[in-house]
């Protein structure tokens, strides 16, 4: 189920692609794994799912996205709801710390594979899984023959008149809302961090009448500029990255782009843990990380895929590097740290979401 926010921050329900995608469990070995749903998940069942179904002959069940908190119960009560988490850069260290995740046994993968892993490198309880950016989309007839230099035109209400839409904070870092508006009122990249909470809170309120939505899925969001019902906003950069998006007229920029990057982790006691391993290793070849990035603007994990792809697809990809060199990577670490005790900054920033932002 997704959760809309509109202008005055009430709250509107819809039910998610993912919702029901759980099959009931058959005898036989299986592998208990995410199914992102919309573009996310499509991309997941044609690159990994099926392939490792058809090679392994171990059954690939999926159940909806599984949230940090409902992820973290299932592992405290000794239950884990799924054998291979995906979990955000942001949340990982907390789970780390809390010793909720197996140790990544790295036996059983190529080590030119997991030498090859980048810009992020393996952890002990993980390995990197993909990398998207959070970008600027805009309508191109806003900035005809060239792009916009950074989030500073989003609030540029009257030069580029018309409505907007942004990430709701409710996500906290995931769609860089308050890295936005602050980059949008002047703060260099370089002092980007740690985060200047009033000066953000201040600066996402003055957007606030001119936010038609604050969007809560991708599909929300392209849907959105597809219709023609905002003028310029933040999204993923895979939805957007569609001949759908350029045929409605929609454009991004990789200026001032925030990457962001996933992980595979096996929480601890995962029912099928062998399998999950198993899963890991296969997902993490160049050649599956191509299918992968040849369906969805989403970099591989294994910078050996790049070599796989086709001629003119990287550049579509974040983490190329004439791509890279333009963005801000996310700062995990930094969004992971208490601000008091059982407080991360993820928690303090939808805290803060609600009461300064759409709370007044």
């Amino acid at each position: 189920m997704s959760v809309i926010l509109n202008r005055r921050g009430a709250l509107a329900l819809g039910m998610s692609a993912a919702a029901g995608a759980c099959a009931p469990s058959r005898k036989g070995p299986e592998v208990i794994l995410c199914d992102g749903g919309s573009f996310w998940g499509r991309a997941q069942r044609r690159a990994f799912y099926k392939p490792f179904e058809k090679e392994t002959g171990i059954r690939v069940r999926t159940v909806p996205f599984v949230m940090p908190g409902k992820l973290r119960t299932s592992i405290e009560q000794g239950r884990p709801v799924i054998d291979v988490a995906d979990i955000s850069g942001a949340e990982l260290p907390r789970f780390e710390r809390d010793g909720l995740l197996a140790p990544v046994d790295l036996r059983g993968f190529d080590p030119q594979d997991i030498a090859a892993l980048g810009p992020r490198k393996p952890r002990k309880h993980a390995l990197p899984s993909f990398y998207a950016s959070t970008v600027l989309a805009y309508r191109q007839e806003l900035f005809p023959g060239r792009e916009p230099a950074g989030w500073a035109a989003m609030w540029d209400t009257a030069r580029h008149p018309g409505e907007r839409m942004l990430g709701s904070g409710l996500m906290g870092q995931m769609a860089a809302t308050f890295e936005i508006a602050l980059l949008a009122d002047g703060v260099s990249p370089e002092r980007l961090y740690p985060l200047d909470w009033d000066r953000a809170i201040r600066a996402l309120r003055r957007l606030r009448p001119s936010v038609a939505r604050y969007w809560l899925s991708s599909g929300d969001a392209l849907q959105m500029l597809n219709e023609q019902n905002v003028v310029i906003g933040n999204i993923w950069n895979g939805p957007v990255d569609t001949p759908e998006a350029r045929d409605a007229g929609s454009l991004y920029t990789w200026n001032q782009g925030i990457l962001q990057g996933g992980y595979w982790a096996i929480p601890r006691g995962a029912p099928n843990h062998a399998n999950a391993l198993r899963f890991m290793a296969f997902a993490l070849r160049p050649d599956r990380q191509a299918h992968f990035a040849s369906l969805i603007g989403y970099s591989p994990a294994n910078q050996r895929a790049f070599a796989l792809l086709p001629p003119g697809r990287a550049a579509h990809l974040p983490t190329a590097p004439q791509n890279l060199s333009r963005q801000i990577m996310q700062d995990d670490e930094w969004w992971a740290k208490e601000d008091r005790p059982g407080i991360t900054n993820v928690a303090l920033s939808v805290k803060l979401w609600e009461t300064g932002v759409v709370g007044k």
